[in-house]
């Protein structure tokens, strides 16, 4: 999660989105904050969702082909994490 988090927020500042970072940090504390109560599952289903939306605006601001590659790749890679902690909650019966 981390090492996404990092990527996400590397990009924003290749591509000069500095709002998105205070945006990523702001929202990343706010939901670990919540970590005990709802679980750890649950908190970074939520941020990659999250994470999930500050690149698919990224990618539509992006115009180069080189950096929308690069945004799509890692969008794939967090839509994919997304997914899998979303079938785990569903397996398991907890309602989100």
């Amino acid at each position: 999660m981390e090492s996404i988090v990092e990527r996400v927020k590397s990009l924003c500042e290749e591509h000069g989105e500095m709002e998105a970072l205070k945006k990523i940090d702001s929202f990343i504390a706010l939901n670990r904050a919540i970590e005990p109560k709802k679980g750890r599952d649950y908190v970074e289903l939520g941020i990659y969702g999250f994470l999930e939306g500050i690149l698919t605006t990224l990618r539509i601001k992006v115009k180069d082909d080189e950096g929308r590659k690069k945004i799509e790749e890692l969008l794939s890679e967090v839509k994919t994490c997304r997914k899998e902690l979303d079938e785990k909650f569903k397996k398991s019966g907890e309602n989100l």
